[in-house]
């Protein structure tokens, strides 16, 4: 899933629970996307791509597809070389994803608790609040687990992957789009309606 879809799980929970700051929210929804920048400029987390006109492989992706082939975090049948079609996701260019910590459920559930608790120590929120902080962080591995990679665990790509691969799904990319307008104009629909009018 990209950004906007992210943000549903935001506009319900402010639904839920309306003293729940929407900006808050939905930036704790994409706390997924943000830490994994950081973790893959510091080589802690890893992508190699394989863009669609070069016709072998970048020498990374090739050194990045025999590490995992060594260190047991290559998935036979699951993952694919170039000389076996390997296509990447549809809906981008195709890559191979290692992001094992920034999109797992475990890790975002550790951020999502200390912004919760640093958030209560600053502000005093309820309890419902800090629940809300949890569940939009933990919610981006979760809706992520549908379209690419993302992990329950942190660690081993190989140990607690899960997908459903939208995303390989060939001429996807219009659907995808709809869905994630969708979802986000129906949760912003929705919260939306708890706003008062005047």
């Amino acid at each position: 899933m990209a950004v906007i879809g992210h943000w549903v799980a935001s506009f319900l929970l402010c639904y839920l629970v309306p003293q729940a700051s929407v900006t808050l929210l939905c930036k704790m929804a994409m706390m997924s996307d943000f830490t994994c920048g950081f973790l893959l400029l510091a080589k802690v987390e890893g992508v190699a791509v394989f863009p669609w006109y070069l016709s072998t492989p970048p020498a990374a992706a090739n050194a990045t597809i025999q590490y995992w082939k060594e260190s047991g975090q290559w998935l036979p049948g699951v993952d694919e070389t170039a000389s076996q079609g390997f296509l990447g996701f549809a809906a981008l260019f195709p890559m191979y994803l290692d992001i094992p910590y920034s999109h797992s459920v475990i890790g975002m559930a550790i951020v999502g608790l200390l912004v919760a608790i640093i958030t209560w120590l600053r502000y005093g929120i309820g309890f419902a609040y800090a629940m809300a902080i949890f569940l939009s962080a933990i919610s981006h591995p979760i809706l992520d687990m549908f379209f690419h990679d993302a992990y329950v665990l942190a660690g081993n790509r190989a140990v607690s992957r899960v997908t459903v691969n939208f995303w390989q799904i060939y001429y996807m990319e219009p659907v995808a789009f709809l869905l994630e307008c969708f979802l986000a104009y129906g949760g912003y629909r929705l919260w939306w309606s708890t706003r008062d009018d005047s």
